[in-house]
């Protein structure tokens, strides 16, 4: 609560100050934040000046504060898209907390899906459109460089015909040569093979392109 309150600030000076520390923050430390922020609160509390200060309202203050913070990472003009893209998506990647004596790509974007998830779920649980919608809208633009597919599966239950499920993946788009096509199509994805060291084959896949979009996924 007090890392949000303070990020959701409302002085003109202050928040000028705030987002230039944001804006420059290494993704470990911008993960970090992230991670902090997404924790739901349950339990009320009272604050300093004896006022009760419910964990509905921590958890909207701390929604708010994410998508401020994607906000001026979507909007920071000191920087171009591509730059603020990476930012995002390492800061993510380091949310994942993966180890560190190896670099597994395909844990790297496991990492990213999932955290990105994580917060969406987080957004979502408040149930305030506002932050909801401006979520997704920013997603839009700070996941431009990754590409989110989904597939659907059948889990096997004593309902006849199972339960459909849906898997989700997460790519980088260099690795989807077919991502320009958009929502719906059917990806194809460039994966790492046994062959040799850098060996990388086309795979037609059953997964579908859809949006960074909480609207498109199941939490």
């Amino acid at each position: 609560p007090f890392l949000a309150m303070n990020i959701n600030k409302t002085e003109k000076h202050e928040i000028d100050l705030i987002r230039k520390w944001i804006v420059a923050l290494p993704p470990e430390t911008l993960a970090n934040l992230l991670t902090a922020l997404c924790q739901g609160q349950t339990r009320n509390r009272v604050d300093s000046n004896g006022q009760l200060v419910t964990a509905e309202w921590d958890n909207n203050s701390q929604a708010q504060a994410i998508v401020k913070i994607m906000q001026w990472l979507a909007e920071d003009q000191t920087e171009s898209d591509e730059t603020n893209q990476r930012q995002w998506k390492e800061a993510l990647i380091a949310m994942a907390d993966l180890p560190k004596y190896s670099k597994d790509y395909s844990e790297e974007w496991e990492g990213y899906k999932k955290q990105w998830f994580k917060l969406a779920e987080f957004i979502n649980e408040t149930g305030d459109m506002k932050y909801i919608d401006n979520f997704t809208y920013l997603s839009h633009i700070l996941c431009g460089n990754m590409v989110l597919t989904r597939r659907k599966c059948h889990i096997m239950t004593g309902i006849i015909g199972g339960v459909e499920r849906y898997n989700y993946a997460a790519y980088p788009m260099r690795c989807v040569p077919n991502a320009s096509l958009g929502k719906g199509t059917l990806a194809i994805v460039s994966r790492k093979t046994d062959l040799a060291e850098n060996h990388w084959r086309l795979e037609q896949t059953n997964e579908i392109i859809i949006n960074w979009s909480i609207d498109e996924i199941t939490l």
